[in-house]
């Protein structure tokens, strides 16, 4: 079409090839946005809270607890830029046990930077005020992240493991 158009009235077939080139690419894009495709996850719903609690009380959750929050994390999130919930074998290292950076916020994940901790612990209370006072003291002045705390056990006063960690 590009070379009738250069013979017939003398424009450029290289100018618009580039132009119908970039209106394709464009358009191709916005496309891209509107489709979130997410993995595909089992679904998670018929797995109680108290089988929850008893699987966190045997030695092999505490590796795969960073896996399972990951897959729901995948599951129920949009757009996310970075998930970090090492498992398995990487499951016992310093820091935070999970970071997410996500440009949109659901119900479970907030949009931005946040730190998550989670554990199997069979004092919640002991290791969510730990994992606050060491995060705190690492965090830079200038850093705003919103920080996490999953807990795998039954909780009666779910109030003393939330907090945000702002200068």
């Amino acid at each position: 079409m590009a070379a009738r158009l250069e013979r017939s009235f003398g424009a450029d077939s290289r100018a618009l090839i580039a132009l119908q080139d970039q209106i394709s690419r464009s358009s191709r894009n916005a496309a891209e946005k509107t489709f979130a495709i997410r993995s595909y996850v089992p679904t998670f719903l018929i797995i109680t809270a108290h089988e929850i609690h008893n699987w966190a009380d045997r030695l092999e959750a505490r590796p795969l607890i960073a896996v399972l929050l990951r897959k729901l994390i995948h599951s129920t999130a949009q757009d996310l830029r970075k998930v970090d919930f090492p498992g398995h074998d990487n499951a016992q290292r310093h820091g935070w046990d999970g970071w997410i950076e996500a440009d949109a916020a659901t119900a479970w994940i907030p949009s931005g930077k946040s730190g998550w901790e989670f554990g199997t612990n069979a004092d919640p209370r002991k290791k969510a005020k730990d994992d606050y006072e060491a995060r705190v003291a690492a965090i830079p002045v200038t850093a705003h992240p919103t920080a996490l705390r999953a807990l795998s056990g039954r909780y009666p006063d779910p109030r003393c493991c939330s907090f945000r960690l702002s200068p």
